[in-house]
């Protein structure tokens, strides 16, 4: 309880008038992780120490740069783990990931060695149906996928879990957006990203086609979905989406999954299409 108060404590002041502010120092930061650490099985603890780091770092350049060293990011992808079916502390521990991670390359790199990619993932795998967890959870990772750390995010299973998030919320257009723009991302890449993502054609071309339906006044998404069949498209792209098929298929009983390139054609009309969904 003494250390759950403490967190507490300290993230409170870190959101106080700019005097007080001062003195809550970088050294505050390490205080909390270590406290998270030292409580790991204790959720009330887990959530005052994730709640204060996010206060923690929201204002502060110096104790952002605090919070970006394995140790401080070891503690709250321990605390990801440790309480995967925590909802709340989840959606917490991905935003303090998406704000540190855009902090550069320094804090991505902690965060890849820290396990925060790896928690990430985890906590989008284990609550497909929570939509702020997916939203929260794919703008992390987005934030890590920049530059050289991208292998890393390809290789963690984004592909995977940015599909899983489509096929999940595919009404809900902010989530739409998010997953796809991953996708597109990591196509992009022409390697091992664009491999990653035409290994998940099987389950990806009926979605796709599902999303001009779904939202067909939606220009944003519809774009998306016109970039991504473009960029599988191309020669690489093309073979490995084929190649997938083929693979899991060797023997097709049913039609053929349509190629990339039919993404980019206009659906039929259907008088039963649902309406397209708002943004929550």
């Amino acid at each position: 309880e003494l250390a759950q108060r403490a967190c507490l404590c300290v993230g409170s002041l870190a959101l106080v008038a700019p005097q007080w502010q001062l003195q809550v120092g970088s050294e505050s930061v390490r205080l909390v992780a270590a406290a998270m650490r030292g409580h790991v099985s204790e959720a009330r603890v887990q959530e005052a120490g994730i709640s204060a780091l996010l206060n923690l770092i929201t204002n502060s350049r110096a104790r952002k740069q605090a919070a970006a060293s394995t140790e401080v990011v070891g503690a709250v992808a321990a605390s990801m783990h440790a309480h995967l079916q925590h909802a709340q502390l989840q959606i917490w521990g991905c935003t303090f990931a998406r704000v540190l991670g855009n902090d550069g390359n320094g804090a991505r790199i902690a965060l890849v060695e820290g396990s925060a990619l790896h928690a990430i993932l985890a906590a989008l795998g284990a609550h497909k149906g929570n939509l702020d967890v997916q939203q929260w959870g794919l703008l992390a990772v987005a934030a890590i996928a920049v530059g050289p750390l991208e292998r890393s995010v390809v290789e963690a299973g984004a592909a995977k879990a940015a599909v899983r998030a489509l096929g999940a919320h595919l009404q809900h257009k902010g989530c739409c957006e998010l997953a796809l723009e991953m996708l597109l991302s990591l196509a992009a890449d022409k390697g091992a990203g664009q491999q990653a993502v035409a290994a998940e054609g099987a389950a990806l071309v009926p979605l796709l086609k599902k999303l001009r339906k779904v939202h067909p006044e939606g220009a944003s998404v519809r774009g998306l979905v016109d970039r991504l069949g473009k960029e599988l498209s191309g020669r690489a792209g093309e073979a490995a989406w084929h190649g997938q098929r083929e693979s899991r298929n060797p023997c097709p009983p049913n039609p053929p999954v349509a190629s990339a390139a039919e993404l980019t054609a206009a659906p039929a009309a259907e008088s039963d299409a649902p309406e397209a969904a708002h943004p929550v």
